[in-house]
């Protein structure tokens, strides 16, 4: 905070220049919400004296009274009755002392946005507690509570919140003391501004919370340092970062540690005042004891007044530095200018020096026949002389000696069949003038040019696919009987060799016999036939031979008549096999087999009857006069209980064995169906939806319909 630095100390920065001087006046800003600081002090505990003190501000409503909400400054110990310390501004908005069960309260408001120095004391005479607050220095009030203190140490002190993490401080905290005896008035009141240097006697515990830089990011500034030992803080839940939430600018206090910024100033170096020598410009930081024995941080910013130039220079032959000195060799050099700067400081010039010379050159030049130098062509010998600047910058001379020597020609003339290879391995195979170049190959080890005058007789290489009856006769008379390549050879007029190839295919005259079943019709020949019979007709195959076809037809005629007599309905025809149908359900009817139907139940049926594996269904028959009335009426059988629930009882009247059963719903759909019994009595239990049903009872040569009601 505020430093103390005495004229001796000014003496020994003569030569600075203090841009910043400024003290540890930093504190901590708690947001009311979740901000605490967690020590690893476990406090004072039991009944021992003790005296606590901090700097706080506030504008907080901390009175319960007027729907405000305690604020802890400093609490540690136990939650059980008397285990608890707590230090905290409650009623009226004025300081208190708090354990688990009573406390103390003062009577100053002190929320009042300013920095107060609060403190308190205890200890205990004989069986009474003895309790003081102090405002500023002031006696605010003094005391004592029913409870017996008795202060636990499970949880070490916490600042800015209560140790069952509730009643969270919201303002400013600095210089928070613990002192394990009770301090006078005149000793608080006489350091309420002050920072510690030199630590008085029995002070056990002491946060001067200078550790951040007010209102910056302070994202690594996390611990709250313990300057009488080793019990730090942790800031837990801060923001660190801005105004709120993070390390602040504190209270005005003598003593303490300070901070200063200086600028010191050197030509090639700076000599600080405890003997560090400075060769680089940059800020360093140095710590120094201040006139209160405290730690003084000072900052330097060093500047060196020299300046160093670096150049490159390329010459040639030669170069002369600024100071007129001559180097004809490459290298680094310095010239030195004595007291230029500003301040008097040297300039001093580093020069990287590359020398270059003239550069001369030669070059004989042999080509054939002609040749091109900076875009004009020369036929005959020469000698050139270039002058220009090399690459590094300086003169130079380039002597071309071009000697010119001529290549020769020559014409042939060839005929070939088909392909020409000539000397030089190349193959030609159309006719025409092609020219060849033997490289290097006169006297004068030029090219020698060949024209070749080619003409070219091609081979005749025919291929003709061709398809016939029986055999096939070629144009040289040639008979082929059998499908397959043949090839042919002849000489054209030019004596080149040609080929003929015939890819014969060969299809032979067929003699086809066929048996043929049908239902009805079938049609045969673009003719339907619906008469059983031989029949016999010529057709004409893909590749164009004839083929002659014989059909052995065999036709099944399927009457799918019915007669009907009573509930009876008769096939007329006599087939492999019949299935009966309900017209209404399209479904077949099990067991329904025969050439011979009687209607079960009243509806409309047709049959399929199958001949020879073909199939006709017949038109649908309605029967009727099986109503469920008159049926019922015949009682030869029982149906109970009923309505059901689905389970009841089949009963025959005059003892009959029942047969089968068929359950229908009124749509006509098959429910349930069982065959093949020979009992009186049959005992069902189904799975039914609620409903209407018909139960068709099939008993020796009679049938009859209930209906049957499922609840």
């Amino acid at each position: 905070m505020k430093p103390f630095i005495t004229l001796l100390f000014l003496s020994a920065l003569i030569g600075f220049s203090f841009n910043d001087v400024k003290a540890q006046n930093v504190a901590l800003h708690f947001d009311g919400s979740d901000d605490f600081v967690q020590t690893t002090y476990p406090g004072i505990s039991g009944q021992n004296s003790r005296t606590v003190e901090a700097m706080i501000r506030t504008t907080a409503n901390c009175d319960p009274n007027n729907s405000g909400k305690q604020k802890v400054i400093v609490d540690w110990g136990t939650t059980s009755t008397g285990g608890r310390f707590t230090l905290n501004i409650l009623w009226g908005n004025a300081l208190r002392l708090e354990v688990s069960g009573s406390g103390l309260n003062g009577q100053t408001v002190i929320n009042d946005g300013k920095w107060h120095h609060v403190a308190a004391t205890y200890t205990q005479v004989g069986k009474q507690n003895e309790i003081k607050l102090y405002v500023d220095g002031v006696l605010d009030t003094s005391g004592s509570i029913p409870t017996s203190v008795n202060t636990g140490s499970s949880v070490n002190m916490r600042i800015g919140q209560r140790v069952d993490g509730v009643n969270n401080f919201e303002g400013d905290i600095d210089e928070v003391r613990i002192f394990s005896h009770v301090r006078s008035q005149s000793d608080i009141k006489a350091d309420i501004n002050k920072e510690y240097c030199n630590y008085p006697k029995g002070l056990v515990a002491y946060y001067k919370l200078n550790e951040g830089n007010a209102g910056s990011s302070n994202s690594s500034n996390k611990t709250a340092k313990d300057y009488s030992g080793s019990k730090n803080g942790t800031l837990t839940n801060f923001a660190l970062t801005g105004t709120s939430s993070n390390w602040i600018t504190g209270d005005t206090l003598t003593g303490g540690d300070s901070k200063s910024t200086i600028d010191a100033f050197g030509c090639y170096t700076y000599t600080s005042s405890d003997g560090t020598v400075y060769s680089s410009p940059g800020k360093y930081t140095t710590t120094m004891t201040n006139a209160a024995g405290c730690d003084s941080i000072i900052t330097l910013n060093v500047t060196l007044g020299r300046v160093y130039h670096f150049t490159r220079h390329t010459a040639c032959d030669s170069f002369i530095t600024p100071l007129g000195n001559v180097h004809y060799q490459t290298g680094f050099y310095r010239d030195t200018l004595v007291g230029v700067t500003p301040k008097g400081c040297d300039s001093v010039l580093i020069m990287e020096v590359k020398i270059n010379h003239k550069l001369e050159t030669q070059e004989d030049l042999v080509v054939c026949d002609s040749t091109s130098v900076d875009g004009k062509w020369y036929f005959s010998d020469v000698k050139l002389t270039q002058e220009g600047s090399a690459v590094t910058g300086c003169d130079s001379v380039h002597t071309i000696d071009i000697t010119v020597n001529e290549s020769s020609t020559n014409t042939i003339f060839e005929t070939h069949c088909d392909r020409y290879k000539s000397s030089l391995g190349n193959t030609y195979t159309k006719t025409g003038i092609y020219k060849e170049k033997l490289s290097k190959a006169n006297k004068y080890k030029c090219d020698s040019v060949i024209t070749i005058d080619l003409t070219i007789h091609n081979s005749s290489d025919l291929y003709f696919p061709v398809r016939g009856c029986d055999s096939f006769t070629s144009p040289s008379g040639k008979v082929y009987a059998v499908t397959g390549v043949y090839t042919e050879k002849f000489t054209t007029q030019f004596g080149c060799d040609s080929t003929v190839v015939y890819d014969l295919v060969l299809y032979e005259t067929k003699q086809v016999e066929d048996k043929v079943e049908a239902c009805d019709s079938i049609r045969i020949n673009d003719v339907w036939r619906t008469v059983s019979g031989i029949i016999e007709f010529t057709e004409t195959t893909a590749a164009g031979c004839d083929s002659f076809v014989t059909v052995d037809l065999q036709v099944t005629n399927v009457n799918n008549n019915v007669v009907k007599s009573g509930h009876t309905l008769t096939a007329n025809q006599t087939a492999d096999s019949y299935q009966w149908w309900d017209c209404k359900t399209e479904r077949p009817i099990k067991g329904a087999s025969s050439m011979l139907f009687t209607a079960p139940y009243s509806g409309t049926f047709a049959v399929d009857v199958t001949l020879n594996n073909c199939t006709k269904r017949s038109d649908c028959y309605d029967v009727i006069g099986l109503g469920i009335d008159e049926i019922n009426n015949a009682n030869l059988a029982s149906i109970s209980p009923n309505p059901s629930t689905g389970s009841f009882r089949i009963e025959s009247v005059n003892g009959l064995a029942i047969n089968s059963i068929r359950i229908m719903d009124v749509n006509g759909r098959l429910m349930y169906e069982a065959l093949n019994m020979s009992e009186s009595t049959i005992e069902l239990s189904t799975d039914l939806s609620a409903g209407v049903y018909h139960v068709t009872i099939g008993m020796e040569n009679n049938t009859e319909v209930k209906r049957v009601i499922i609840q």
